[in-house]
C-alpha cells in the first residue's frame, strides 16, 4: 500500500472513547485465537486504560479528519526508593494501535 498523508498529534481530552473504538478494532483480530473470557479480559482493560485518565501521554494519527492509530507514551519510570534495583529510566509505550484499513502506511512507525 502506497504512504498517504497523515498527521500525528495529541489526543484530546474528549477523544477517549474515539481511542478505545479504535484499539479494539485494531486488535480485534485476536479474538478468534484467545478465549472469549480473555479478549473479553483484554477489551475491557483497553477500553478502561483508553478512556481513564493517568500519566500516559495520548498521541493519535488523524488521516482525512479520522483517526487512524494512537499509542500511550508513559513517561520514564523512577524506580523504587531506596532499592539496589535501578530503573532503565526509559519511558513506556502501550497500546500502540493502527486500524487494520490504515496499516502498510507508516502511522505504526
Amino acid at each position: 500500500m502506497q504512504a498517504t498523508t497523515f498527521q500525528i498529534r495529541d489526543a484530546r481530552d474528549d477523544e477517549g472513547s474515539t481511542l478505545a473504538d479504535l484499539a479494539v478494532a485494531a486488535f480485534e483480530q485476536y479474538a478468534a485465537v484467545l478465549p472469549a473470557w480473555a479478549w473479553a479480559l483484554y477489551r475491557d482493560d483497553m477500553i478502561a486504560t483508553l478512556t481513564g485518565q493517568d500519566a500516559a501521554e495520548r498521541i493519535v494519527a488523524e488521516q482525512d479528519g479520522t483517526l487512524v492509530g494512537s499509542v500511550l507514551l508513559y513517561p520514564p519510570d523512577p524506580g523504587p526508593v531506596n532499592t539496589p534495583i535501578p530503573s532503565n529510566g526509559l519511558p513506556a509505550v502501550r497500546l500502540l494501535a493502527v486500524l487494520p484499513a490504515a496499516r502498510g502506511q507508516g502511522i505504526g512507525a
